[in-house]
């Protein structure tokens, strides 16, 4: 995301953060790591794929590649 509209984003979302909230994102966004790619090959059933995305999410894990 360009540094800009990151800016304007946060500057239009703060006033509707809690200090705890925001502090929290800071937390998660801080530990995302890409030293490791998550790669599908041949998917046939869509919701396998959707709970693989869910649990890179959930893992900070920030290159998927289909």
């Amino acid at each position: 995301m360009e540094p800009r509209l990151r800016e304007l984003l946060i500057e239009h979302l703060g006033p509707h953060l809690t200090e705890h909230r925001l502090q929290r994102m800071h937390t998660v966004v801080s530990r995302r790591t890409r030293w490791l790619t998550v790669v599908l090959e041949d998917i046939y059933q869509p919701h396998n794929a959707s709970a693989v995305l869910r649990s890179c999410e959930c893992f900070g894990i920030q290159d998927v590649h289909v």
